[in-house]
């Protein structure tokens, strides 16, 4: 099993995994990988558990469970990203919807209330415009 930097813990890597083998010089091009998939071997010769590695390029080799280290996680980092990406732009369609829903309703209400304001001047409707400019002025400034 490999041992997970971020907390300590052992855990078993899963396909995508960016992985390292600790014993492999900083010069050798094989230090980093890609983790594959586990091989389990049986006999007298090297038995164990070897995790295979790729450089993505069709480069593949080995290294033994115990040799390796997780250096992120990166198809879980990158789902998660794209995750939080796609929910803020969704957020964000939302609210610019609401906003417009809101410039529309506005927009509407002043109409109505200036055709009734030549009919008929009261307070009621005075006021009803001044809330209505504020809003005005809050959706202008949130731009």
């Amino acid at each position: 099993m490999m041992s997970d930097n971020q907390n300590g813990k052992t855990r078993r890597p899963k396909f995508g995994d960016k992985v390292i083998g600790i014993y492999a010089s900083e010069n050798n091009p094989l230090k980093e990988g890609i983790f594959v998939e586990e091989k389990r071997r049986i006999g007298r010769m090297n038995p164990g558990v070897f995790y295979r590695v790729t450089d993505g390029r069709g480069n593949f080799w080995e290294y033994q469970d115990k040799s390796t280290k997780i250096i992120q996680n990166t198809s879980a980092a990158r789902r998660l990203v794209e995750c939080e990406n796609c929910e803020l732009s969704q957020a964000k369609t939302q609210v610019e919807r609401q906003i417009e829903a809101i410039r529309a309703a506005v927009k509407f209400w002043r109409e109505d209330i200036l055709l009734c304001y030549e009919w008929e001047c009261n307070e009621r409707e005075t006021i009803l415009l001044e809330y209505l400019n504020d809003i005005e002025k809050i959706l202008e400034e949130g731009k």
